[in-house]
């Protein structure tokens, strides 16, 4: 199963930055690896599709949801 739909769901339920630390312990049967590498793959399609109005942005040593 791909990630990027439970990742798009932890970042619409917090308003404060998301780090792959806190995602892995959200999340423990995947590793920190693996939740880098699907973070950036759903960063890389959020910025891809014109259709989107989303993007992943770094604040204060983590990510967070934020609009185009």
């Amino acid at each position: 199963m791909s990630l990027g739909p439970i990742l798009e769901a932890l970042f619409f339920a917090t308003d404060e930055p998301l780090t792959v630390k806190r995602i892995a312990e959200v999340l423990p049967e995947k590793s920190p690896d693996e939740i880098g590498e699907a973070l950036d793959e759903w960063r890389r399609s959020l910025e891809e599709d014109e259709s989107r109005g989303l993007q992943v942005v770094e604040v204060a040593g983590g990510l967070l949801l934020a609009t185009k």
